[in-house]
């Protein structure tokens, strides 16, 4: 089994030697050179901190993995700021430009609704949905920046949308 300091060497030395092929490859599927160089630093970054075993032989597909994972997690947070952008854009300005103000009042009812739930939550689970929901970010990111055990910010986040589920369920959030 290789020392930690041979696996960083190894690393170094693929992404030294590979680098600018990685970033063409990445640049094709992005569009933009500059985030496709970002991209490959990120996955490489992943694989030196983390902590699974690299072969010299897998290290090739591993790489080409990461990367593919780090498109992933971008293309997720950029849908999920998208989405949530285009609502509050579209949703809030329909709803308090309405002339209906049965719709206005539907909407303040259900917002007012979801506020009360998070409020009766305890401050961690509020504090981790919020982060979750809004900021969105990962369990992983919110155990570190909180402090709080991974597993218990899974349980607190699992536990904070089922009842958010629970108590919503009559409220038609068209």
């Amino acid at each position: 089994m290789k020392s930690t300091d041979d696996r960083t060497q190894m690393i170094g030395l693929y992404y030294e030697g590979a680098f600018e092929t990685i970033v063409c490859q990445t640049a094709l599927r992005v569009g933009d050179r500059q985030s496709a160089e970002d991209i490959v630093q990120e996955a490489f970054l992943r694989l030196l901190t983390s902590e699974s075993i690299v072969m010299e032989a897998s290290l090739p597909g591993l790489v080409y993995r990461t990367v593919t994972n780090v498109l992933y997690d971008r293309w997720r947070r950029w849908k999920r700021a998208e989405n949530y952008r285009r609502f509050t854009a579209n949703d809030l300005d329909s709803c308090r430009d309405s002339a209906d103000s049965s719709d206005r009042a539907a909407w303040n009812t259900a917002v007012a609704a979801v506020e009360r739930v998070i409020n009766r939550l305890d401050d961690d689970s509020a504090r981790i949905i919020r982060m979750n929901v809004f900021a969105g970010k990962k369990v992983s990111e919110i155990a570190d920046e909180t402090g709080i055990q991974y597993k218990k910010v899974e349980n607190k986040l699992y536990a904070a949308r089922k009842e958010l589920r629970k108590s919503l369920r009559g409220y038609a959030f068209n």
